[in-house]
């Protein structure tokens, strides 16, 4: 943009300086064509030839007279003369403004030059800064990857510490013993019909287990996939104010005659000559002091030997139920769901 612009102004420079100097040559012209004029002039008075009836003349014998004719006069100059002089002044000035102009431009273009010479010496150092600040930035960024790894690895310990910790903490109630209550000198058919157990659970935790209540139920069919507590006379023995002490045991009160399940002679016949299988399941149910949700620790025992005259009546085997039957777990909100299935016997 600027360049064109210069290269028009020099042209207008040139252009101005020829006209000048053509003005000038003609000046010097005019001049010299003046000069011989007034040459020829006076020569041609000095050779006038003599007219016969015209006054006598000097002779030629005469010395000559040098003399010295100045004009003392020049011929005034017409507009014509004045229009060139003028034009020639004004393409002076337009010419010495010119090289103003040109010279200016020049200094402007220096100017230019040498700016955008150091805005790209700028433009290289910021260039140079970016590179090393992204490097830096990746670094950075490895260093944060490093360290998000190292927290992440760190939170998840602390939760394994926390949930090893958590799982020591709480109270946890495993059967102990499990046996046949005193029945006295009642026989096995005694026994069958309106059996007695004795339940000792000891608590293998580090903080108190608070018992709640707990179930016992009883059966000689096979039982169903998902536990049926409800319905029973032993379901939901309520618990009061019972608290054992981590490592310490506890045996569950015997229950009242009226809440002990009953079975009819056909069912305690069977059971007798190994017809049907006798188990007996339930569970505990017991808080803890950081008040989390109630858990309770299921249970099932299945007669396995009848021992006829024994005082213990039969020995009791624990595993050979269903899983479902086994084990600790929170005490679901379904559970009342589940105890409205009738009893099976």
């Amino acid at each position: 943009m600027v360049l064109p612009t210069m290269l028009r102004r020099l042209a207008i420079l040139v252009f101005a300086l020829s006209i000048f100097v053509m003005g000038g040559r003609a000046e010097a012209y005019k001049a010299q064509q003046r000069t011989k004029i007034y040459q020829a002039a006076a020569g041609s008075l000095a050779t006038v030839p003599q007219q016969p009836y015209g006054p006598t003349l000097q002779s030629e014998e005469k010395n000559h007279v040098d003399a010295d004719i100045r004009v003392i006069s020049s011929p005034a100059k017409d507009r014509y003369d004045k229009a060139a002089f003028w034009i020639s002044l004004a393409l002076a000035v337009v010419g010495a403004a010119g090289v103003v102009a040109a010279i200016c431009t020049l200094l402007f273009i220096k100017a230019q030059v040498i700016e955008m010479r150091r805005q790209r010496i700028v433009m290289q150092r910021t260039l140079i800064s970016i590179k090393q600040q992204a490097q830096h930035a990746g670094d950075q960024t490895a260093i944060l990857r490093d360290s998000v790894k190292a927290a992440q690895a760190g939170a998840d310990a602390a939760k394994i510490s926390a949930d090893i910790a958590a799982g020591v903490s709480v109270p946890t109630l495993v059967v102990h013993e499990f046996e046949t209550g005193d029945v006295g000198a009642a026989d096995e058919r005694a026994f069958f019909q309106c059996p007695k157990i004795k339940i000792t659970v000891k608590n293998y935790g580090q903080t108190p287990a608070f018992l709640k209540w707990w179930c016992l139920c009883f059966s000689c069919e096979q039982l169903p996939e998902v536990p049926i507590y409800g319905g029973f006379p032993g379901s939901g023995v309520f618990l009061e104010r019972v608290v054992i002490q981590p490592g310490e045991p506890y045996t569950l009160p015997d229950l009242l005659y009226t809440d002990r399940q009953m079975f009819s002679a056909e069912d305690v016949e069977a059971i007798v000559n190994r017809q049907k299988v006798f188990c007996a399941y339930g569970y505990i149910c017991y808080g803890d002091i950081f008040g989390n949700t109630f858990r309770r620790l299921k249970f099932c025992e299945t007669v396995l030997n009848i021992i006829t005259g024994y005082r213990g009546i039969c020995d009791w085997h624990e595993g050979l139920g269903p899983r479902q039957y086994e084990g600790i777990d929170l005490f679901p909100a379904d559970e009342q769901a589940q105890q409205k299935t009738e009893n099976p016997n």
